[in-house]
């Protein structure tokens, strides 16, 4: 896959690397193109099919073209054909392509070239490998890219950018063990040649085996990216992906992809075409997504949980607490404390649990007092209505596309809370017993 090399990466700039507060972005879906045929009947994988448009916005269709090894007579293009109201970019890896349009734009298409065309207010064009290559046949292997065009310019004049292999910025990841391909938008501080109507970046990069390539990327971008070769992980859930694959990342400040340590001979290394733009659909929002995004349940709960506050607070239910509390400051009875703790902030919340239990536990001194703070603290862990903090971690790791299971939930807690409630404790009453309180 000659596209753009260099025999030394490390003499390229670097792509500055993430901070500690950037948030990498999760995957969404990972699809496979389905195979099928173009123009005059050259062979190409779908790469947006099955994946929601919204999703894809602002691009519209891509095409992978081959990878095909053409005999003498085989290779292929298209016929006369119209575009109108978005651009059209081809990206040419291995082989040649000839294109000419009704503007007098065109030209050949080499190994690492692109040609944006802009066909705005309507456009002809032809796409087709010279004549020397359907007489010798040959290697092709190319992207085609639809880019849709904002309102305002639908109808702007058609253009044509012939964004030669030479031109590219080249760029090497922070650890020098990627090569990245710029050929439009903006990675980092690192512009690309390519000039478009639409907020976009479109980047080839070439992962080595066994490196990560972590890619800071606008927020108000999504996120695409499409093996062309080789196999390796996506996103930080280090998601397995393959040849022929697209990934779907989720919002955040970067995206993350690893090649795998062990590539094919014909596939050395992770070959990944990388895209975002800024969606130019404004979609309405629907009466069920409204009613999902408010979460009337989560709502209704939290609403009941202060009622349940009010109640514990203005009953003297505390007085009434106060008596299920051992007394004294020996082993069994900081333990018994932390226990009833801990089993009322499951059974009510941790919340009013602790506001019960504090003032019933703060005459009889300040390790009971810790005790009882133990309890409410670690305790509601055993189940997820135990913690308001537990019910809102559901709900991020939800709205990642992660679904935490019941059932691991509660036999990590049966496994993980008493041990843990147990060894402070242990630690509380050792404090106590040598300070002398």
């Amino acid at each position: 896959m000659p596209a753009v090399t260099v025999e030394d990466v490390l003499s390229l700039p670097r792509i500055t690397g993430l901070t500690p507060e950037a948030e990498l972005r999760p995957i969404r879906s990972i699809t496979t193109a389905p195979r099928g045929f173009e123009g005059e009947g050259f062979p190409v994988h779908r790469a947006f099919a099955g994946v929601d448009q919204r999703l894809l916005d602002p691009f519209v269709h891509m095409d992978q073209m081959g990878e095909v090894e053409y005999g003498p007579g085989e290779p292929k293009g298209t016929a006369w054909h119209p575009h109108r109201g978005f651009e059209t970019v081809t990206y040419m890896i291995d082989g040649t392509f000839q294109h000419q349009d009704s503007t007098g734009g065109g030209g050949l298409i080499t190994n690492g070239a692109t040609q944006w065309m802009t066909a705005g207010n309507g456009i002809l064009h032809i796409e087709r490998p010279p004549e020397s290559l359907v007489a010798s046949g040959g290697l092709f292997h190319g992207i085609q890219l639809w880019v849709n065009l904002p309102a305002a310019d639908k109808l702007v004049p058609a253009r044509y950018q012939d964004i030669d292999a030479g031109r590219v910025t080249l760029l090497t990841s922070a650890d020098g063990g990627a090569l990245v391909r710029v050929i439009a938008g903006t990675v980092g501080d690192h512009d690309g040649p390519g000039i478009t109507h639409t907020p976009i970046s479109l980047v080839h990069a070439t992962v080595q085996p066994g490196a990560e390539l972590q890619l800071p990327w606008r927020q108000d971008f999504n996120a695409l990216a499409y093996v062309l070769s080789g196999r390796g992980t996506a996103g930080v859930e280090r998601r397995p992906i393959t040849s022929g694959q697209l990934a779907v990342f989720g919002r955040g400040d970067g995206i993350v992809l690893g090649a795998s340590p062990s590539q094919e001979s014909r596939s050395p290394a992770l070959e990944v075409l990388i895209l975002g733009g800024r969606a130019l659909v404004r979609r309405r929002a629907t009466v069920r997504e409204l009613v999902e995004a408010a979460s009337p349940f989560f709502c209704a709960f939290v609403l009941a949980l202060g009622i349940v506050v009010k109640a514990a607070t203005g009953s003297g239910l505390g007085a009434h607490a106060g008596d299920l509390l051992p007394q004294g400051t020996s082993l069994l009875a900081l333990l018994g404390t932390a226990c009833v703790a801990a089993v009322l902030a499951n059974v009510v919340n941790n919340l009013p649990a602790t506001l019960v239990l504090l003032p019933a536990a703060a005459h009889a001194g300040p390790a009971t007092l810790l005790a009882v703070l133990l309890g409410v603290n670690l305790g509601p862990n055993l189940t997820y209505v135990g913690s308001l903090a537990t019910l809102l971690w559901r709900r991020v790791l939800t709205a990642h596309g992660e679904q935490v299971s019941l059932a691991t939930y509660t036999r990590l807690g049966l496994i993980a809370v008493p041990a843990t409630l147990i060894t402070a404790t242990l630690a509380l009453w050792a404090a106590v017993s040598v300070i002398g309180v």
